[in-house]
């Protein structure tokens, strides 16, 4: 009798450690699903760093582009300003000219300047 009631306590503690096993392999059922799910939405690392140096390598030529065209545009602002200036002092010669010898002066000057020798 001690025999059969220790084989029911045996069976007993195999079922119920049946049953704790089938829950907690019901638990896992689905985590390889959702870790599959997971690692699809993910980017291994040498992915992002190489997406990170790209990344890099495109902003550094794009601000060398623009440094390049910004110098190249204050060379010309210098140069415009700098033939502007030129055109401000001939003008104001021929208005001083203008001014000190009238007309008269302006008109021998421009038949100097056309025909020096004479």
């Amino acid at each position: 009798m001690a025999r059969e009631a220790s084989e029911v306590a045996v069976e007993k503690a195999r079922a119920i450690q049946f049953n704790e096993y089938e829950r907690r392999l019901e638990a896992l059922n689905g985590e390889a699903g959702r870790i599959r799910e997971v690692l699809a939405q993910t980017v291994p690392r040498e992915v992002f760093e190489a997406y990170q140096a790209a990344q890099e390598t495109t902003l550094k030529v794009a601000s060398d582009v623009a440094n390049e065209r910004r110098e190249r545009q204050d060379h010309e602002v210098r140069a415009l300003s700098d033939r502007l200036n030129q055109w401000q002092g001939s003008l104001n010669v021929w208005r001083f000219l203008a001014g000190g010898g009238g007309i008269l002066g302006l008109v021998s000057i421009a038949l100097w300047i056309i025909h020096p020798s004479g």
